[in-house]
C-alpha cells in the first residue's frame, strides 16, 4: 500500500532544497572570488596631500585673499589618478572665504607622459600663456598644473607690468631658473629625485607623504633648476 506525501511536506523539503543550493553556490563564489590575486591599490595620499600643499602655496602667494584661474592639463589618454590633486585643491580652496576659483581652463598634451633621453617635453606655448595673461588681467595668480610656459626672450618682454602671479605644478618638464630670475613664475612644485629616503616604513603624517616625491621651489631657491 502506498502511502501519499503531504503537499505541506514536499514544499518544505523543496524550499529546503532551494536554500541548500543558494548557500552551496554562495560559498562556491566567495571561495573563488577569495582565491583571485588582489590587484594592488593605488596609495592616494601624495595626490591628495599635493592638492592640499597646492592650495596652501596660492594662498600664500596671493596673502590669503584674489580670485585664482586654474589652467590643467588634458592628456590624450585619461589619467584618474592625476583629478585627485585637483579635486582637493578645489576643495581645500572653498574653505577660504577670501579667495575665489573664478575659471578653469584645460589644454591637451599630445606627447606621452614619459621623459625619453634626448626628448624635451612639450609645454605650455608662449601663446597660450600669454593668451591667458590677456584673458584674466586682474587675476591674482594663474596656477598652471601640469605644464610649464615655453617662452622667447620677446615674449617675455611683451608680458604686461600688471599680471597675475604664475604657479607652475610640473609634472614632467621641469621650469628653467631663468623663468624665475625674470618674474614669469613666482613658485613651483616639482617631482623630487627619487624617493626620499627617510626611512622604509610608511609616513607619520600627510606632509611627509608630499615630502617623498615633491618639493615646493620658491625664486631663492630656483639655482637649484637646470
Amino acid at each position: 500500500m502506498t502511502s501519499e506525501r503531504s503537499p505541506l511536506l514536499t514544499r518544505t523539503k523543496i524550499c529546503g532544497l532551494v536554500i541548500a543550493g543558494f548557500v552551496i553556490i554562495s560559498l562556491v563564489i566567495t571561495i573563488f572570488l577569495s582565491s583571485r590575486p588582489h590587484e594592488p591599490k593605488l596609495n592616494l595620499k601624495p595626490f591628495e596631500q599635493l592638492g592640499v600643499v597646492m592650495a596652501d602655496t596660492t594662498a600664500k602667494l596671493i596673502n590669503n585673499q584674489g580670485e585664482i584661474v586654474l589652467w590643467k592639463i588634458r592628456t590624450e589618454t585619461k589619467v584618474a589618478v592625476m583629478d585627485v590633486p585637483i579635486e582637493r585643491f578645489r576643495d581645500e580652496l572653498s574653505k577660504r572665504s577670501d579667495i575665489r576659483l573664478i575659471a578653469v581652463e584645460e589644454g591637451v598634451m599630445n606627447q606621452p607622459p614619459v621623459r625619453a633621453p634626448g626628448m624635451e617635453m612639450a609645454g605650455m606655448s608662449g601663446e597660450k600663456f600669454l593668451g591667458l595673461i590677456q584673458k584674466y588681467p586682474t587675476a591674482s595668480a594663474l596656477v598652471l598644473f601640469g605644464a610649464t610656459p615655453k617662452l622667447t626672450e620677446e615674449q617675455i618682454g611683451n608680458l604686461p607690468v600688471r599680471r597675475p602671479k604664475v604657479f607652475v605644478i610640473a609634472m614632467y618638464d621641469l621650469p628653467h631658473k631663468s623663468l624665475f630670475e625674470k618674474g614669469v613664475i613666482q613658485v613651483a612644485i616639482v617631482p623630487r629625485n627619487g624617493m626620499r629616503a627617510i626611512s622604509t616604513n610608511p609616513p607619520d603624517d600627510n606632509m611627509e607623504w608630499f615630502e617623498r616625491y615633491y618639493d615646493v621651489i620658491p625664486p631663492d631657491t630656483a639655482y637649484r633648476l637646470p
